[in-house]
């Protein structure tokens, strides 16, 4: 989910040197736009003016399911490898504030359950 205005702005790839190409199965405008909710749902949060950007709790962001980021598929080290492959998992199991992230829980910083230990939400 990417909210930065109108559904109409441009997503900044639209000129010849910029960005996905149309001819690009894998990365272009209208693939972007199915892919992801670009624009679309203004996300209500708790209080951004005062540095607060949780979900609002019985919000919009909350109705919504992150998907998960897929493992990068690995394979494309030069040969000989020069490193260990490393761990190519990109599961995020805690939010900013050290809660647990459930695989259905909402997209964002924040999982959206406040718990004792978890550190203070701070202004930037």
């Amino acid at each position: 989910m990417i909210w930065n205005g109108p559904a109409d702005l441009p997503l900044g790839i639209e000129g010849d040197d910029q960005g996905c190409q149309p001819s690009n199965p894998a990365c272009n405008a209208v693939q972007l736009r199915a892919d992801n909710a670009i624009n679309t749902l203004r996300p209500e949060l708790t209080n951004p003016a005062q540095g607060d950007y949780r979900p609002l709790p019985g919000g919009n962001l909350l109705a919504l399911q992150a998907l998960p980021i897929p493992p990068f598929p690995g394979g494309d080290r030069p040969q000989p490898p020069l490193a260990p492959e490393g761990d190519l998992d990109n599961s995020v199991s805690r939010d900013y504030t050290g809660n647990a992230r459930p695989a259905s829980g909402p997209p964002g910083a924040f999982a959206g359950v406040v718990s004792s230990h978890a550190r203070p939400v701070s202004p930037p």
